[in-house]
């Protein structure tokens, strides 16, 4: 089993997904608020994808923190 390409796999999947929740989360944020703009009630789950994606990434991002310290403390 080779940790070294396993985590670098894990390591590239979660960064992916960091990114792709934080952008997803700002574009639904930009339509809720030019929505609003325009008098518009914004659908629920569109506000809260804004309201929960981006603590989402943050998470996500601490979990690539936490697998490079791990990495770290075996090398």
């Amino acid at each position: 089993m080779n940790t070294v390409k396993d985590s670098g796999s894990v390591r590239r999947a979660t960064t992916a997904a960091a990114a792709a929740v934080a952008v997803f989360s700002l574009a639904c944020l930009v339509v809720v608020l030019v929505l609003y703009g325009q008098g518009i009630t914004p659908w629920p789950p569109l506000l809260a994808v804004g309201l929960y994606g981006l603590p989402a990434a943050f998470l996500l991002i601490l979990v690539l923190v936490g697998l490079s310290w791990a990495e770290r403390r075996r090398s």
